[in-house]
């Protein structure tokens, strides 16, 4: 032991402050672990809460937001579905400029109609396709598939989406599913 100990103390005093001093040591250091360890599953709870409150906000964001486009396309099938056999070119066109698709759909390119043309029944569809407007209409594929069609016979505005126009959506597996 050190001399500035109390050195009046003899060697057993001294000891048992040096105990005593230890023991309050340990049982601080407890304590501080024991706090920290508190503290960080209080923080853990909290960050949770947080996480789970956030998704739920956003979850509630992302379904109205689809919800906005739902209505969209209810209002297009219904275009669609007053115009049996099937709707046209200039049709569709006029329906979307009933709708101002940035601020009613934000976040979407455009609206527009995917047509399912079974495999027998392509060219029949691309003659029809043609004929109501577009002379080019052309089927594209994203990776070879002989399985029935689903493609972009209408989309809107046609400007900014014309690479779209003739896609096969259901030639790329993960769209297919």
């Amino acid at each position: 032991m050190h001399e500035w100990v109390a050195p009046h103390l003899g060697k057993v005093g001294q000891m048992r402050i040096a105990l005593r001093t230890g023991l309050v040591l340990a049982a601080g250091l407890m304590l501080s672990g024991l706090l920290a360890l508190h503290q960080r599953n209080a923080n853990q709870t909290h960050i949770q809460a947080a996480l789970v409150s956030e998704a739920r906000a956003i979850e509630s964001k992302l379904r109205q937001r689809i919800g906005i486009y739902e209505y969209g396309l209810l209002g297009a099938r219904g275009v669609i579905t007053v115009t049996q056999p099937a709707p046209t070119r200039a049709l569709f066109r006029r329906y979307s400029e009933t709708r101002d698709i940035d601020k009613e759909f934000p976040g979407a390119r455009g609206i527009g109609f995917i047509r399912r043309v079974p495999a027998d029944r392509v060219e029949a569809f691309l003659e029809v396709a043609r004929a109501d407007g577009a002379p080019d209409f052309a089927i594209r594929q994203l990776a070879p598939s002989d399985a029935e069609r689903y493609v972009i016979q209408y989309i809107e505005p046609v400007e900014r989406n014309r690479p779209a126009v003739g896609l096969d959506i259901g030639s790329e597996a993960t769209r297919r599913q």
